[in-house]
């Protein structure tokens, strides 16, 4: 024992202190063999991190479609669109160009509309991409839908919100809330009437009343009477319509428009252009 003593005390520093820190690290890890019997459990791995799909939660965001639709067929070729079906030709995979960017307009001005796959029926009633149209916005409803292509669908919002409105409130002090018509895509025999080629084509409408908030319905007719608002507005309304449709034509113009106001969209030199 005194030879151990002796040999410890003639011992370099540094082997004194690795000895001392050999000891401590023993004494340290008894209490951990102690209470594990011996070993020393090694806490378990993370279990991989899951990305969730977005089909997989539903409040997850999806991404934005890379076209504005697509109509399906069955395997009758009848486009199927949600509860209702119409019986049309060819459908094109997607909606593309101008029509493409039509419709993200119309969408981005709140107007409620449904694509539908074309019609193609016999001489010149045919329409690449007819839209159902209920709504021009939140407010102003169109009654019943009606079934237009986009420039004509747009053409309509754009005078509903530029010319209507403000006329309504200059001239009625009233507030519009929609539009009843009693023709839009009209593949019907009126040869009478001018105007027929463009509702075979979806480009025309037919105004017949106009809805408001806080007053009654006014009805499209012939108003002659001096100091009458509701023949200035809608005096001034047929003239707006002129600025934005290529064919307007309403009360006074012929017996087949005494109680509406066509207005169409169809293209052409300047001898197509009607405003009476």
């Amino acid at each position: 024992m005194l030879l151990a003593a002796l040999t410890a005390l003639s011992a370099p520093a540094w082997a004194q202190s690795d000895a001392a820190q050999s000891e401590a690290a023993q004494a340290e890890a008894q209490p951990a063999e102690e209470e594990t019997g011996g070993s020393v459990s090694k806490p378990e791995p993370k279990p991989p991190m899951l990305i969730a799909k977005p089909e997989s939660n539903p409040k997850l965001p999806r991404p934005r479609p890379e076209r504005a639709t697509d109509v399906l067929l069955d395997s009758t070729g009848t486009a199927a669109t949600g509860d209702s079906q119409m019986t049309t030709g060819t459908v094109p995979p997607a909606v593309a160009g101008e029509d493409e960017a039509c419709l993200w307009r119309l969408r981005g001005l709140g107007v409620a509309v449904e694509p539908q796959a074309p019609i193609e029926g016999e001489s010149a009633c045919r329409l690449a991409m007819p839209l159902q149209v209920s709504e021009l916005s939140a407010d102003i409803s169109l009654f019943p839908q009606a079934t237009l292509d986009c420039a004509t669908a747009e053409a309509v919002t754009k005078w509903m919100h530029e010319v209507v409105v403000p006329s309504a409130r200059r001239y009625l002090d009233a507030e519009p809330t929609g539009l009843v018509h009693s023709s839009a895509f009209d593949c019907s025999d009126r040869n009478l009437d001018p105007g027929n080629g463009e509702h075979a084509a979806g480009q025309a409408i037919d105004i017949t009343y106009i809805n408001f908030r806080d007053r009654d319905t006014l009805a499209i007719r012939l108003r002659e009477a001096e100091d009458d608002p509701e023949r200035d507005f809608q005096q001034a309304i047929r003239a707006g319509a002129c600025g934005i449709f290529s064919q307007v034509i309403g009360p006074g113009a012929n017996a087949g428009f005494a109680g509406k106001l066509h207005l169409g969209t169809a293209q052409g030199d300047d001898s197509h252009q009607i405003c009476r």
